[in-house]
C-alpha cells in the first residue's frame, strides 16, 4: 500500500509533522487525480487493523486485474507521468508484476537486500558461506518459454515441445542473443554486446538480461520475504519442483507447482537455468560483497535451480551447477531479469 501510494503521488502517505502518531492514528489523504476505487483499494492495503488488509500481494494483482478501470489515470495526471517517464520507467501494472512488454512477459519486484549466500551443507563450491549485498531487480515470473522463444528467434529446437513449456536446447549464447533482440523491440537499452564468443555486459542498461548468480541465489531463497526454505518455495520438494522423481522424464509447463515466497515459480526444477557468471568453484572466497558479479574469464557458465532429470540435491536453492556455453542440453534454459533503474 505505502509503494502503490508513493508511486501515485510522489510522497510517502506520512511524511510531515508527526509521523509516528500518524501512521498509527491517522487516515493517509486520498490522491487527486486516480479513481475512487485505487484510493479504496490502497486504503485497504493501508487499513489499521491487519485483519482487513489484503494477505498478499497475489490478492492485490487479482483485484486490479479483474478491474482494470482501477489503473485508469486522469488525462492530466497521466500526461504529466508522461512527461517525467523516461523509457526505463515502469507503469503500475509492472509494479504488481502484471504482463510487460511485447512478449506480455510478467516480471516480479524483487526487492534488494542482504543474505548469506552458500550453505554449510551440500557441494564444496558452495558451502563458503558469505555475505551478499544485491539491489533491487525485476526477474521473469516464470521460465522462458517456447512460445515466447519462437516470437523472437523465429526458431524452436526445444526437446519437449509445448508452448508454455520452458525452451531448452538453448546455449549461453543464444541466450543472451535472445535478450538483446527482446530489448531492441521493447525499446530499452542492449545489455550486451556481443563480438562472437566475446561478451560483455553493462550493468547500468535498463535492457534485459540474465541474473547474477548472487541475484538467482537471492530470488530463489525468496528475497528479503524469505522463510529459509530448502527448495524455492518449501521444505517439501514435491510441492514446488519437477524432478528425475515426479517429472515422468520430461519438463513440465511453466506455473504448475507452487511458487516461492516472492511468486516465482520453478526456480527449483524442471530445467536449469543460465547465469551470467563464469563458474569458479573458489569464487565464493574472494566474492565482492555488493552486487558481485563472478569472476572475469572461465571455460563455463553458471547454471541455477536443477532439473527435470536431476536428484533433489540440486534442487537446492544453494546449488551451483555449470555447463560449456556453446552447450545447448535439454534440461537448460533461462529466465530474464531487468534493474529497477
Amino acid at each position: 500500500g505505502v509503494l502503490l501510494y508513493e508511486v501515485l503521488s510522489g510522497h510517502p502517505p506520512f511524511y510531515r509533522g508527526a509521523v509516528y502518531e500518524q501512521i498509527l492514528y491517522e487516515e493517509a489523504e486520498p490522491i487527486t487525480g486516480i479513481t475512487q476505487e485505487m484510493n479504496v483499494l490502497i486504503n485497504t492495503c493501508l487499513d489499521k487493523d491487519y485483519s482487513k488488509r489484503y494477505r498478499s500481494f497475489e490478492d492485490v494483482s487479482m483485484v486490479l486485474v479483474n478491474k482494470t478501470n482501477l489503473i485508469q489515470v486522469e488525462s492530466t495526471s497521466k500526461n504529466e507521468i508522461e512527461r517525467k517517464a523516461s523509457p526505463k520507467d515502469f507503469d503500475l501494472k509492472n509494479m504488481i508484476g502484471q504482463k510487460m512488454g511485447h512478449l506480455g512477459i510478467e516480471m516480479v519486484l524483487v526487492e534488494g537486500g542482504s543474505y548469506e549466500m552458500g550453505s554449510d551443507k551440500g557441494a564444496k563450491d558452495g558451502k563458503y558461506v558469505h555475505s551478499v549485498m544485491v539491489d533491487s531487480f525485476w526477474m521473469g515470473k516464470f521460465e522462458v518459454t517456447q512460445k515466447e522463444w519462437r516470437e523472437i528467434m523465429e526458431t524452436n529446437l526445444s526437446a519437449f515441445n509445448g508452448n508454455d513449456h520452458p525452451v531448452e536446447c538453448v546455449s549461453w549464447y543464444e541466450a543472451v542473443k535472445f535478450c538483446n533482440k527482446l530489448s531492441e523491440k521493447d525499446g530499452f537499452d542492449l545489455v550486451y554486446t556481443i563480438n562472437s564468443t566475446q561478451v560483455t555486459c553493462d550493468f547500468t542498461k535498463n535492457g534485459y538480461r540474465l541474473p547474477t548468480e548472487a541475484e538467482w541465489e537471492y530470488a530463489a531463497r525468496g528475497g528479503n520475504q524469505s522463510r529459509g526454505y530448502t527448495y524455492a518455495g518449501s521444505n517439501n520438494v514435491e510441492k514446488v519442483a519437477w524432478y528425475n522423481v515426479n517429472s515422468q522424464s520430461r519438463t513440465h509447463r511453466v506455473g504448475e507447482k507452487q511458487p516461492n515466497e516472492l511468486g516465482l515459480y520453478d526456480m527449483s526444477g524442471n530445467i536449469w537455468e543460465w547465469c551470467w557468471d563464469w563458474y569458479d568453484g573458489n569464487y565464493y572466497s574472494q566474492s565482492q560483497l555488493k552486487n558481485p558479479k563472478g569472476t572475469a574469464n572461465g571455460d563455463f557458465r553458471c547454471t541455477r535451480g536443477g532439473s527435470w532429470n536431476i536428484f533433489s540435491l540440486c534442487l537446492w536453492t544453494t546449488c551451483r551447477g555449470n555447463f560449456d556455453p556453446m552447450e545447448k542440453r535439454f534440461d537448460v534454459g533461462f529466465r530474464l531479469v531487468l534493474n529497477c533503474k
